[in-house]
């Protein structure tokens, strides 16, 4: 699945879904709300490219909706912004990867191959972090604890 607000972003990455992987089925939303619906109505996805800018959240508020609702469904962030703080705070959230918007086509092909592998993929080396260890974290709060998490995250 592919959550981004700009249709010809969304296509463009669909694009290159299909060059990594031939023959795949690509579902696209507009919104945090509406790929919560779709993975409520499809239930498992291969892999989930999600814009980190999107209408109905801000900062990583939809991402943790997201992950809350996909499991361990590896879900990479999409975003024009190279900042190495956003992709390290992006790593320890638990995302499978963070992908740049000005990346050339074959190199996001290449990607998302390895994303729906199983491989992480972050745009340069970092240091060693606990992902893992805040991603289970994560995962332990009660739903009351997840939406202050959100919220907070969201600025409220």
């Amino acid at each position: 699945m592919i959550a981004d607000d700009h249709p010809l972003i969304r296509e463009g990455l669909g694009l290159a879904a299909r060059a990594a992987m031939p023959g795949v089925t690509v579902d696209t939303a507009g919104t945090i709300g509406e790929a919560l619906d779709a993975l409520s109505r499809h239930g498992k996805y291969r892999l989930i490219l999600l814009d980190f800018v999107l209408p109905d959240a801000r900062g990583f508020s939809g991402f943790l909706q997201l992950q809350h609702q996909a499991g361990r469904i590896p879900i990479a962030l999409i975003s024009a912004n190279e900042s190495a703080t956003l992709v390290e705070s992006a790593r320890a959230l638990g995302a499978a990867g963070f992908l740049h918007k000005t990346r050339p086509f074959d190199d996001l092909a290449r990607d998302i191959r390895r994303l729906a592998e199983g491989q992480t993929c972050f745009p340069q080396a970092q240091p060693a972090s606990e992902g893992n260890t805040l991603r289970d974290r994560i995962a332990s709060l009660s739903g009351a604890q997840l939406r202050v998490l959100i919220a907070l995250s969201d600025g409220r």
